[in-house]
């Protein structure tokens, strides 16, 4: 699963595109992403409030969700009998 987001994008924005982001960004602190702030503060914005990086953050969230993907896939034909 890709996710696509910047830092420059409205809380609501990233929320409307990828709601999954939701529980991370309350993992991080951003427990106020439901409040009528979101949706006219940036991503950075929050961050800064927070007193997070929000290249962190970005960077968090892309991993997160690359190693969801990873997880999620299934093995390619053979790759399961290489490893054994």
């Amino acid at each position: 699963m890709e996710i696509n987001i910047s830092k420059d994008m409205l809380i609501s924005d990233i929320l409307e595109q990828s709601p999954e982001v939701a529980p991370v960004l309350m993992a991080a602190g951003m427990h106020c992403i439901g409040c009528i702030a979101a949706s006219g503060e940036s991503l950075e914005e929050a961050c800064y409030v927070h007193g997070i990086d929000p290249d962190d953050l970005i960077a968090y969230i892309q991993e997160y969700f690359g190693a969801q993907q990873i997880a999620n896939e299934e093995p390619a034909e053979g790759e399961l009998a290489a490893e054994a």
